[in-house]
Parts: structure tokens; C-alpha cells; sequence
């Protein structure tokens, strides 16, 4: 599910994945627009009942772990 979710994501311009970061259950990704508001993003996530934190805010590193029921349809 790791790498199906790091090959979408890949799809969305402004998204950089990098895959050699792609674990069995965790994709790391960032975003390329200085003026992305993550806080924003944070919160419609959150709507979307999607817990997403930046572990980097200055950097806009993110980082998902999908757990294990998870499936594609979800992704």
C-alpha cells in the first residue's frame, strides 16, 4: 500500500516522493511551494478524518504511515 500511495502522490505536481524512503508502511514526501500553507492542509485532513503532520514545517516534510487496514480503494 506503501508504494501505491508514493505513486499517486508522485502524480500531484508540487509533490516530490522519494523512494528510497518508501517502507513497507510509511511514505516520506514534500511539497516544492514555499508558500503552501501546511496548517491549512493539517486541518482539512483532519476533516478528512486523515491525521497529517509535517515533521519538518520549514522544509514542508511529510511523512504517512498507513496501517494495516488500509486497502487500494482507501488509497
Amino acid at each position: 500500500m506503501a508504494k501505491l500511495l508514493a505513486n499517486e502522490l508522485s502524480r500531484i505536481e508540487g509533490i516530490i516522493v522519494n523512494p528510497s524512503q518508501t517502507h513497507s508502511n510509511m511514505v516520506f514526501w514534500s511539497v516544492q511551494d514555499q508558500q503552501f500553507d501546511h496548517k491549512q492542509f493539517q486541518e482539512y485532513m483532519l476533516d478528512c478524518r486523515i491525521k497529517c503532520k509535517a515533521y519538518d514545517e520549514d522544509t514542508h516534510d511529510y511523512r504517512f504511515v498507513i496501517y494495516s487496514g488500509i486497502r487500494e480503494q482507501e488509497i
